[in-house]
C-alpha cells in the first residue's frame, strides 16, 4: 500500500514529472523570483520553449505544486484524525501525520512557507479555501479540547497559528541522520505541542 505522505514528488520521472521536481527544488533553493524558464530548461535539458508543452507558466507551475502539497496534507489528516477516538489522540495523529509529511515532503513544505507569499493574486484566491482547510483541520480538536477541559488554553485562533507555525518550522530544520531519530523527534514535538496548549490531566 501506498505511503500518502509521499505525493508527486517521488514519483517515477517522466519529462513533465522532471520538470515539477527540477522547479521545486530551484525554487526553494534560490527563490522563485531568481529562476527563470530559461534556466529551469537549462537544467531539465530543453529549450525554455518547450517547458511550455508541460507547463502552463512559472506562476502555474508553482501553483500547482503548492496545491498538490496542500491537498494531500490536509485530506490525509483529516482522515487520519477522524478514526481517533479522544480529543488527545487526534492531536497526536494531527502532529505525526503532519510531521510525515514535511519528512518525506521537505521541499514541497518548505515551498509552502517560503513561496506562498509569490502567488499572483488570483492564484492566492484559488489556493485560500484550501489554506482555510488545511486551518480548519486543526481548529475544532483545538476548539473541543477546551470545551472538554482538556486543553487550558482561551483563545483557539491563536492556539492554532501557534500550533501550526511549529510545525511547519520543521521542514526548515530536520534533517535525517543529523538528529534523532523520527520517532523520538515526533515524540518531543508533540509533547512540546500539548505543552503549548496547556493540556490538563484528563487526558481527553
Amino acid at each position: 500500500m501506498s505511503d500518502p505522505t509521499r505525493s508527486a514528488c517521488t514519483a517515477p520521472v517522466d519529462r513533465a514529472q522532471q520538470v515539477r521536481d527540477t522547479a521545486l527544488s530551484l525554487f526553494v533553493q534560490e527563490g522563485f523570483g531568481n529562476v527563470s524558464l530559461r534556466q529551469l530548461g537549462k537544467q531539465v535539458g530543453v529549450q525554455a520553449g518547450s517547458l511550455y508543452q508541460h507547463v502552463e507558466s512559472k506562476q502555474a507551475l508553482l501553483y500547482e505544486l503548492i496545491e498538490e502539497h496542500l491537498e494531500g496534507l490536509v485530506e490525509v489528516v483529516i482522515q487520519r484524525s477522524a478514526k481517533a477516538p479522544r480529543v488527545l489522540d487526534k492531536l497526536q495523529v494531527f502532529v505525526r501525520t503532519h510531521l510525515e509529511f514535511q519528512r518525506h515532503q521537505q521541499e514541497c513544505a518548505q515551498l509552502l512557507g517560503l513561496e506562498l507569499r509569490s502567488l499572483h493574486l488570483d492564484y492566492k484566491a484559488r489556493i485560500r479555501p484550501l489554506l482555510a482547510r488545511y486551518r480548519d483541520s486543526l481548529t475544532p480538536i483545538i476548539a473541543a479540547g477546551i470545551t472538554e477541559g482538556v486543553f487550558t488554553v482561551q483563545d483557539v485562533d491563536t492556539a492554532t497559528s501557534v500550533v501550526l507555525g511549529m510545525l511547519r518550522s520543521i521542514a526548515f530544520w530536520f534533517r535525517e541522520g543529523r538528529h534523532p531519530p523520527f520517532d523520538q523527534v515526533v515524540n518531543q514535538v508533540t509533547q512540546m505541542v500539548m505543552g503549548a496548549l496547556g493540556a490538563g490531566p484528563r487526558g481527553g
